[in-house]
């Protein structure tokens, strides 16, 4: 279980966060997060978290606004970048989360090395390995073999007709899921809206 780490009740991240998950001296990592606002359906970065005196647990978000931790869906950031960021004149810093839908390509096998691949996942942690990976890959295959040629295309929240729109029913199908396995009332919302899936 991957939490934010809690002094004397509260922690502020945004003073460790110059450059992606990274604190000023850029030496340890200190983990970004955002949330998914399930009442809002929005995204926004977490700035720190607390529990109240009444017990609840309150996720502030970047505006000091609080929100209660069970209104939210805690995304961590994996420290990684995407392609996009390495390949602009003018790089898009955007760290890929758990949640985010990459694209990826790989090559088909032909022999003039014409024929790619496009392929659409999901970043997951695994709580057995302690890393990130892709949703159709084995969790013995680290998000490392795959990110740093991948582009963040959307998440499965924010961005649920991204999955609509995927050809491959294999990576549409492994999207879906991931949706109903995370947020059974985002899913009903996609499948009302698009009809896909069962």
């Amino acid at each position: 279980m991957r939490t934010l780490a809690v002094i004397r009740g509260s922690i502020t991240l945004e003073d460790h966060n110059e450059g992606p998950g990274r604190d000023p001296r850029g030496c340890v990592m200190k983990p970004a997060y955002r949330a998914w606002i399930k009442p809002e359906k929005k995204m926004a970065p977490v700035t720190g978290w607390m529990t109240a005196k009444n017990g609840e647990e309150l996720i502030q978000v970047a505006g000091g606004r609080w929100v209660p931790a069970t209104d939210c869906l805690l995304m961590q950031g994996t420290g990684m970048m995407d392609l996009r960021s390495e390949l602009d004149e003018e790089p898009v810093k955007q760290e890929i989360f758990e949640g985010d839908i990459l694209l990826w390509s790989y090559d088909g096998g032909d022999e003039d090395g014409s024929e790619w691949i496009d392929c659409h996942e999901t970043v997951r942690y695994s709580n057995r390995h302690a890393w990130w990976y892709l949703s159709r890959s084995r969790e013995d295959d680290t998000l490392s073999h795959f990110g740093p040629g991948a582009v963040v295309v959307g998440n499965i929240y924010a961005n649920p007709e991204i999955i609509a729109k995927i050809e491959d029913p294999r990576d549409r199908q492994a999207l879906e899921q991931e949706l109903k396995e995370k947020s059974p009332e985002d899913a009903i919302e996609y499948f009302t809206a698009f009809g896909t899936g069962e």
